[in-house]
């Protein structure tokens, strides 16, 4: 099924379209930039407004540059892509192309814009820790085991 282009900008970046829109979030007071490719593989929400510390773009899609999502809502540091809660053609150009850079050295963070480790699961127990693990903590929520590998937050 084809991605509704009704009420939306398109844009074409190295010879591939894209469909890109701003909307209220349906569950909370964000403003949220939607940016889809037509082929769905590629799926990026970026809030605007948010704090520089931890900023960041959340990928709904399997395409992000070289690393693979697995299609589940991942959160990664990003620069800011709005001027003052606008949003332009120019900004969207540029999510594209810093996503289609997007490597292993891009620094995951969990819903709160905190840092998660290296791959999100714990060395000890094996369990997905994306979202669970406070700045401070320094063990697994789960086993106690320590957690080696924790991002720093770029800002």
């Amino acid at each position: 099924m084809a991605v509704s282009s009704k009420r939306r900008n398109r844009i074409n970046v190295d010879d591939r379209a894209y469909l890109w829109w701003v909307a209220p979030d349906n569950d909370s007071l964000d403003i949220v930039l939607h940016v889809i490719s037509e082929d769905k593989r590629f799926n990026v929400l970026y809030v605007l407004g948010q704090p520089s510390a931890t900023r960041y773009a959340t990928v709904i899609g399997n395409e992000f540059g070289t690393i693979v999502t697995g299609g589940s809502w991942r959160r990664f540091l990003c620069p800011r892509f709005d001027t003052e809660g606008q949003v332009t053609p120019r900004h969207v150009r540029f999510l594209l192309e810093w996503a289609a850079a997007a490597d292993s050295t891009i620094h995951e963070v969990d819903a709160a814009g905190l840092p998660v480790p290296f791959g999100g699961l714990c060395d000890a127990c094996g369990r997905d820790l994306r979202g669970m693990l406070r700045l401070d903590a320094v063990s697994c929520c789960y086993c106690d085991h320590p957690v080696a590998g924790r991002t720093q937050c770029c800002g």
